[in-house]
């Protein structure tokens, strides 16, 4: 116990240490972030502080990442450092402040400002992540781990190899919506409005895309760290549009705004740790679940717009700047890269003390952040050269990054998107291969493409439960009920194997929702031959335990196709935990009848209660897979 106490209050000497570099040679001053025509005596003029801020911001960003692991995202108390656990979007919001502040201001100060923007603000910030993810990538090799395919994935950013690339991916869509806008509208109050819209399209679309629990991989724009700093964007654009009228006010009232904004910070972040640990984000899983997940973000995004201004203000009376700071600045980006890698690919998991912990993964990350820092300068160097003989005027330089940026964000839409199924199919196959090898009884795979979310569009990956497995040969019962039907349009006696429902399971339109490459391995029922089916009364009974586990959900895309919805049912109040359930068709026999059988909304088998012509039943499919040889 003194071991452990002793412990925690060593790790405060990590925060403590890097206050102490951060305000190190600090001066007060009446320094304003965007004055440049005063700068200190140093020469500190809005740029530097920028980057001493950052550079600090980030270091604190690696603490959190450090104490979110030793006390597992807060559950486990380690002294007054468990704080940290709860900021880490704050610092995160710096970063996005300065960068649309950094934006405005250098459009209006510089003419020529969106003539290099393709070199000094995507490719600036694209190569040290490409490098990064070549970093992980060699980790991956020597550890074992990995395929040519994930490789390739990760290398691009398609798939990211350490959940901090997401940052990368949405600063560069920004960057890239930034140029179009203000390159091609004349009216640029109307480009910030737009800038502003898209700052709101990304948080509400994250938002709704909730997380991947289907799935290990950091997937782009899910999880509430892809938006829930994201608006203090929107706020650096803001302000540096409006700067000289927000400095006015702040010089003005500058000592009640700050007391004010100081205190209003600390109700607001106190709440957000509150909200945080008894809401959260994870609306998949919670009572009254995205309620919840809304608050959650309405809390944090008021507490980021104060955070920023906070120290916005502060900076006003307070310049930082020293040689460490310098030093930190230079390779700021490829630190937040490649910590993760440390964090837990290589010293997590193990039984190291706190301190040591600590202490390793910062000192790694700086010595592989500085030697990646070089690598970054001198390929970002030959990247300048090589566009330098490309744009040989100015027609044809505008034309070329116009082309190139228009290409990256056509590119992201398609990848997050349907395209995704499509430019990825076989290496999707190659990693659904690897999961149903290992696969046993009762685990969850995911195989096969179908619209089940109506947010977004194109088709999302499908999920299944395994049932049966009979060596190279897995039965698959999809987890939820994807799409409604009836058992047979017209209400007649009827056999399973002459129902309409028999001959849209075994469609032309049912298989495509594999990949050429899936069907390879799709694999006809052993009994009955049919290749896509439902489960019988027999397998039903068998494979679940209560009626309660029988009680199935569907998706959003299967409620807005017309599939019966039920509010509550003799278990769960499913409205009020955000889910939607439905009654669902099982396989009937070969002697015709008007009745087909049916789980009911409470998971009860019904065998001759429900006219076959009853439309809105759900549709939960089985399948066969069979493996090919490892050979």
């Amino acid at each position: 116990m003194k071991s452990q106490t002793l412990d925690s209050l060593i790790l405060l000497i990590f925060p403590i240490a890097l206050l102490a570099v951060t305000f190190y040679k600090a001066e007060f001053s009446r320094l304003c972030i965007g004055q440049e025509s005063e700068p200190t005596r140093d020469g500190r003029d809005f740029l530097t502080q920028s980057r001493m801020i950052r550079a600090s911001a980030c270091i604190f960003i690696i603490l959190h990442h450090l104490v979110q692991t030793v006390t597992s995202y807060g559950y486990v108390y380690k002294g007054p450092i468990t704080l940290l656990n709860y900021m880490g979007y704050l610092f995160t919001a710096l970063f996005f402040f300065f960068s649309g502040f950094g934006l405005i201001v250098s459009f209006y100060s510089k003419p020529d400002y969106l003539d290099h923007f393709f070199s000094r603000r995507i490719l600036s910030v694209l190569i040290p992540f490409w490098v990064a993810n070549l970093a992980g990538i060699v980790i991956e090799v020597v550890k074992g781990l990995g395929t040519p395919s994930s490789y390739l994935k990760e290398l691009v950013g398609l798939t990211l190899i350490n959940g901090n690339g997401w940052f990368i991916i949405e600063i560069v869509l920004l960057y890239c919506a930034f140029y179009l806008f203000f390159r091609f509208l004349k009216n640029k109050d109307l480009a910030l409005t737009l800038m502003l819209l898209t700052v709101l399209f990304i948080i509400v679309a994250s938002f709704l895309r909730g997380h991947d629990l289907d799935s290990g991989d950091s997937r782009w724009f899910r999880g509430e760290w892809w938006y829930n700093s994201t608006i203090a964007f929107a706020f650096g654009m803001l302000y540096g549009r409006f700067k000289d009228s927000w400095d006015s006010f702040f010089e003005k009232s500058y000592k009640i705004v700050t007391a004010l904004c100081g205190v209003a910070f600390l109700l607001v972040f106190s709440q957000s740790i509150y909200t945080n640990n008894h809401r959260g984000y994870y609306h998949e899983l919670s009572f009254h679940g995205q309620r919840d997940a809304l608050l959650t973000l309405l809390i944090q995004t008021i507490t980021c717009l104060l955070f920023s201004l906070l120290v916005l203000l502060i900076n006003r009376r307070l310049t930082i700047g020293n040689k460490p700071l310098k030093f930190i600045s230079s390779m700021s980006l490829e630190i937040f890269l490649i910590h993760g890698f440390f964090v837990s690919m290589i010293f997590g998991g193990k039984n190291y003390p706190d301190p040591i912990f600590f202490l390793a993964v910062l000192i790694s990350s700086f010595i592989l952040a500085y030697l990646l820092s070089l690598a970054d300068s001198y390929l970002l160097d030959k990247a300048k050269e090589l566009l330098t003989k490309l744009q040989n005027n100015d027609k044809r330089k505008k034309m070329l990054v116009t082309v190139l940026l228009a290409a990256v964000l056509f590119l992201a839409v398609i990848a997050l998107f349907s395209g995704r199924r499509f430019i990825l199919a076989k290496s999707e196959y190659e990693d659904e291969l690897v999961t149903l090898r290992n696969a046993d009884v009762g685990d969850e795979v995911r195989f096969g493409h179908f619209d089940t979310d109506t947010l977004l569009p194109g088709a999302e990956r499908l999920t299944w439960i395994v049932i049966d497995r009979k060596g190279n040969s897995l039965r698959l019962l999809s987890k939820y009920g994807i799409a409604g039907s009836f058992y047979n349009q017209k209400h007649e006696e009827i056999s399973w194997r002459d129902s309409d429902l028999y001959a849209l399971l075994n469609s032309e339109d049912s298989t495509q929702a594999f990949s050429r490459y899936e069907v390879r391995i799709l694999s006809e029922d052993p009994g009955t031959k049919e290749t896509i089916s439902l489960l019988t009364v027999d397998d039903a009974k068998e494979l679940f335990a209560t009626d309660k586990d029988r009680e199935l959900e569907i998706t959003s895309a299967a409620l807005a196709n017309g599939t019966n919805e039920n509010q509550k049912s003799k278990y769960n109040e499913w409205d009020m935990k955000g889910y939607r359930t439905s009654w669902w068709w099982l396989k009937g026999s070969d002697t015709p009848s008007v009745y087909a059988p049916i789980v009911t909304e409470d998971g009860e088998i019904l065998e001759d209660k429900k006219v076959v012509n009853k439309p809105s039943g759900a549709i939960r499919p089985v399948i066969w897979v069979t493996l090919p040889s490892d050979n």
